[in-house]
């Protein structure tokens, strides 16, 4: 985070998710309920990719209820030295919720799982 303007500095690729599960809801033993609040930070071919999301086993192809919610892309271009940004919110917002997880496990949701790569 504190290289973000920085796009020289990264790697090739990497990206970082942390995720709360609930595995009797993924795995279809409980048929209803959310079973995945996941944080994903994804970095390829210089763009920058940031989702925080929700899903439900009624709705599990995009964002479920009343959760945080963001979406964003930061594109690098390297040619011309400039960037585009797309956010739904403000990036301190997503740093906010993401900081906060524990907030999210209960006693169902409680799984948790994070996946790191740096190439």
């Amino acid at each position: 985070m504190e290289t973000i303007d920085q796009p020289e500095t990264y790697k090739e690729d990497w990206f970082v998710d942390l995720w709360i599960i609930d595995e009797d809801v993924q795995s279809g033993v409980v048929k209803e309920g959310v079973y995945l609040r996941k944080w994903s930070i994804h970095f390829d071919n210089y763009t920058l990719h940031i989702e925080a999301e929700t899903n439900h086993t009624s709705d599990h192809q995009g964002h479920y209820g009343s959760d945080f919610r963001f979406y964003g892309m930061i594109v690098f271009e390297v040619v011309k030295d400039a960037r585009q940004v797309f956010l739904d919110e403000e990036l301190d917002k997503f740093v906010a919720d993401a900081t906060n997880y524990k907030n999210y496990i209960t006693n169902t949701l409680k799984g948790l799982e994070v996946e790191i790569c740096i190439d």
